[in-house]
């Protein structure tokens, strides 16, 4: 609708926070590598822009990383998906296919911001073709744009032990 929002809708200010969920597996990992966002705090008004950047962090090198992020879509839209500079010749997968996500990077946006999970993020390297040196890695650079007042987290989560099914 054409309504119009009070001026202090204008004014709330949207502010996420990063949370990392911890599990045995990605606790084992964590002396190999880690996937973090940065910035690690912001605060964004209703329909302002901003761009989020998950980065990698290797003791050795790596084929690539592969995670979900979780947010409220009710605070976060997502209005871009791009693979980070270093990994541009290494195959890029998002979404799954039981909803259609996996489809395009336009329907993996479509479907984290009715379901407030961004699945299956995956970059690697087939073997033979490349790989990342040791340190910080940016392995993905997602576009949001604040949608309404409130705080979220963005949560980095490990892949899903078997697909969900759409609408759970």
């Amino acid at each position: 609708g054409g309504g119009v929002l009070p001026s202090a809708a204008l004014r709330a200010a949207l502010v996420f926070v990063v949370a990392l969920a911890q599990t045995s597996a990605s606790t084992a990992l964590a002396a190999a590598g880690s996937l973090r966002v940065e910035p690690r705090t912001q605060t964004v008004a209703v329909g302002q822009a901003l761009t989020v950047k998950i980065v990698q962090n290797a003791d050795v090198a790596t084929l690539g990383a592969q995670t979900n992020l979780k947010f409220n879509p009710a605070v976060i839209q997502i209005t871009s998906l791009q693979v980070g500079p270093a990994y541009q010749d290494a195959v890029f997968l998002y979404g799954i296919e039981q909803d259609g996500s996996a489809a395009s990077i336009e329907a993996a946006i479509a479907s984290a911001n009715r379901s407030g999970v961004l699945r299956n993020l995956t970059t690697f390297f087939t073997p033979g073709t490349g790989s990342m040196p040791p340190g910080d890695t940016e392995f993905v650079a997602i576009g949001m744009t604040g949608r309404g007042a409130g705080k979220t987290a963005l949560e980095l989560v490990p892949l899903d032990p078997v697909p969900l099914q759409p609408g759970s």
